[in-house]
């Protein structure tokens, strides 16, 4: 157990010997790029987007199961490579169907690198809020979010579930502490 007053304050024991995976998935509109850029920054690591990613390969607006497919081997390339380099990597998706997750578990095992799941979550009235407002590369509004949550299918794997009605700091000291107690 880690004993801290902030996240601030949290600092691992020592730095971790080889890297480490963080995976954050939830519905759009949860908080899932505001957490894994706070995280990544604390924990060093490299910060992985779907929707950064959508854009850069020229997909926005591309939703189709192909293209969603592409994108998230896309992610799988990018992460095996900075695992590889020996960087630790936070990636944030919906990562909304088990066909989409499992090959990032496969590749940590693959490789040997421990992994952190966090799933946030979001009253649909705070959703419905933050989706109203333009973000800089998600596309999605409140509709998606219902396509999303009708099809969403539960991890069934150990992880941490975050509602991101808190402070950012209260979210980023429980992140932190799971991902500390998840790599020791």
């Amino acid at each position: 157990m880690i004993m801290a007053c902030s996240a601030e304050q949290v600092q691992l024991p020592h730095a971790p010997k080889k890297p480490f995976l963080v995976l954050i998935g939830g519905l759009p509109g949860t908080g899932k790029t505001t957490l894994a850029k706070k995280l990544a920054h604390r924990l060093r690591a490299q910060h992985l987007n779907s929707d950064i990613l959508r854009d850069r390969l020229h997909k926005r607006g591309q939703y189709d199961e192909f293209t969603k497919q592409t994108i998230y081997d896309a992610l799988v390339w990018a992460t095996r490579n900075y695992l590889r380099a020996g960087r630790p990597v936070v990636v944030d998706a919906t990562f909304y169907k088990r066909a989409l997750r499992a090959p990032f578990v496969q590749m940590a095992q693959q490789l040997g690198i421990p992994v952190a799941w966090i799933l946030l979550t979001a009253p649909e009235e705070v959703v419905a809020a933050r989706v109203s407002q333009k973000r800089p590369y998600s596309e999605a509004d409140f509709s998606v979010y219902r396509k999303v949550k009708q099809d969403f299918e539960p991890l069934d794997t150990p992880h941490l579930v975050l509602n991101t009605c808190t402070t950012a700091d209260a979210l980023l000291f429980q992140a932190l502490q799971f991902v500390y107690e998840t790599l020791s």
